[in-house]
């Protein structure tokens, strides 16, 4: 049966990135209802899956248990004044990050999706690297620090980075669906979005691309066995053990001067994550939202796990890291493209050894994330799902 163009990997794609291009021209109205839209087609979809009985039951129990959990220790070290929708939003966030995970540890796209979401990602691009020529030198376009970092006009270059390297991972993960023109467009687009995340000066993202090459080399002959998938997982929390270590320990610290940024210096990230290890400390079981966020519900600890167990505890942390670790094992990695799909998804988590916004819900990047895990193949029957088309 030929393949027909699936309904919610295109237009959740499509809201997510209108999502940023608003946010570029300040249409911050459109932004924020591109970014709701997303929300409710991660409910639709996952209510169109339970329709069609593609049902993993241990997933939905593993998403009920975290929700539950984290909003009863979250109302209980909350005072009732506080308690509002603003307030609750990265919680909120989180839930949806794990319905979406959970959508797409199921769903998988076809090569005509693939191939329109090329079309989608290369048109953005495009878009992008125009504005870039025609406001080069202006300050439209760049957030003056220390110096110039490029930021689209969105709130930071890190924030922008980011998104510019899902920009890039979705041109190359796109490009196995269309044919050879197309595949040196995307080619040539590539190396304009690495010279744009240069722009942006985002160390966290440089040394993503940097593991995203390695690993590529690795495992294009490699096997990716799940222990080192699991590591990967785990690289953030590694990372953050072995810096704060040597940090106390008073050691030589020149081999992290890849992680310094003009004006800041070899310890910048030390205060910050002191301060979240002590919270973690006397709030281990549930986390202290309330305390880490400072009484608003909004907080980024500059390191994905971090972040997690701050605001939520340790227990739904473990929670999380599972869901991810299952999440891979459920793609089968026989094939380069599935394989090049799982390196995709551990490179946006090793970018989050240094930002959190994945966990933040920063204009439905998250769903970009997860989305990563439909471009592969999955070992359990069924997932396969063709019967939601836009297009006959």
């Amino acid at each position: 049966m030929k393949d027909k163009v699936q309904f919610f990997p295109v237009s959740i794609t499509t809201f997510c990135l209108s999502a940023f291009l608003f946010q570029t021209f300040s249409l911050t109205a459109l932004s924020s209802m591109c970014f709701y839209t997303c929300l409710l087609l991660v409910i639709i979809q996952f209510i169109y899956l339970c329709i069609k009985k593609f049902i993993d039951l241990a997933g939905i129990i593993r998403i009920l248990i975290i929700a539950g959990f984290c909003l009863t220790t979250i109302i209980l070290k909350t005072p009732v004044s506080k308690l509002s929708f603003d307030y609750l939003s990265t919680f909120v966030f989180l839930i949806f990050l794990l319905v979406s995970l959970y959508n797409n540890s199921i769903f998988t796209c076809n090569e005509k999706t693939k191939c329109y979401l090329a079309y989608i990602i290369m048109v953005v691009t495009f878009i992008y690297i125009f504005i870039y020529i025609l406001f080069k030198n202006s300050e439209k376009i760049y957030w003056n620090g220390n110096k110039y970092y490029l930021t689209f006009n969105l709130t930071n270059p890190n924030l922008t980075g980011f998104f510019l390297l899902f920009l890039f991972i979705y041109n190359l993960m796109c490009s196995f669906s269309v044919g050879r023109f197309l595949k040196l467009i995307s080619l040539i687009f590539s190396l304009s979005l690495v010279f744009l995340i240069l722009q942006t000066q985002a160390r966290s993202c440089l040394i993503a691309l940097l593991f995203l090459v390695f690993a590529v080399l690795l495992f294009r002959k490699y096997p990716l066995n799940n222990f080192i998938m699991l590591l990967c997982i785990l690289i953030p929390l590694i990372f953050v053990m072995l810096y704060m270590f040597i940090i106390e320990k008073g050691s030589d610290l020149t081999f992290l001067n890849i992680f310094v940024d003009e004006g800041k210096g070899l310890d910048s990230r030390y205060e910050i994550w002191k301060r979240t290890l002590d919270i973690i400390k006397s709030n281990l079981i549930g986390g202290n939202y309330y305390q880490i966020s400072d009484g608003t519900g909004r907080f980024q600890m500059h390191n994905i796990w971090l972040h997690v167990c701050s605001g939520f505890g340790v227990i739904i942390c473990i929670f999380i890291i599972h869901a991810f670790y299952k999440s891979l094992k459920a793609i089968n990695s026989t094939n380069w493209q599935t394989k090049f799909a799982i390196i995709c998804f551990l490179t946006i988590i090793i970018e989050g050894t240094f930002e959190a916004a994945i966990f933040a819900g920063t204009s439905g990047i998250f769903c970009l994330f997860t989305q990563l895990l439909s471009f592969g193949e999955k070992h359990h029957k069924g997932s396969y799902l063709n019967e939601d088309s836009i297009l006959q």
